[in-house]
């Protein structure tokens, strides 16, 4: 694969946000962006209907992402956002941003408004970049 699925695939997330109402696209976008300002390794795509942000090779739109390089899958039902960790047990000792403790290793981060969005950014930045190094490190 080429840089062009990146090119692809971030198009389908960019058309996927604008068709959010413009308050809570608003809200996702700038997630989004911490997301991916987090890591430049991070790559992202329209998986489940959502945005989703993985590490690894691109992919094309029709493929699906290995679950062990899916870094966030962002649920956007019923205008919340919930950042799904599915591996996020990956990273120990986190605090302060996680919620949840479930049976396979998901963890969970809602988000709320602007401002919480903003609050939770730097706890945010730190768990992708831990979950990062310890995702490239087992392999």
């Amino acid at each position: 694969m080429d840089n062009n699925q990146d090119i692809i695939n971030t198009t389908m997330v960019d058309e996927r946000i604008q068709k959010l109402e413009e308050t809570f696209a608003q809200k996702v976008a700038l997630v989004r962006s911490h997301i991916l300002q987090a890591d430049k390794s991070i790559k992202e795509k329209v998986e489940w209907n959502f945005p989703c942000f993985y590490i690894g090779e691109p992919i094309a739109p029709d493929e699906h992402i290995d679950r062990a390089n899916v870094l966030i899958e962002m649920n956007l039902r019923h205008n919340k956002i919930i950042l799904v960790f599915p591996t996020g047990t990956l990273v120990k000792g986190v605090t302060g941003i996680y919620e949840g403790s479930y049976k396979d290793g998901r963890r969970i981060v809602p988000m709320g408004d602007i401002a919480d969005i903003e609050e939770k950014a730097p706890l945010l930045t730190a768990v992708i970049q831990k979950w990062i190094k310890a995702a490239t490190t087992k392999k």
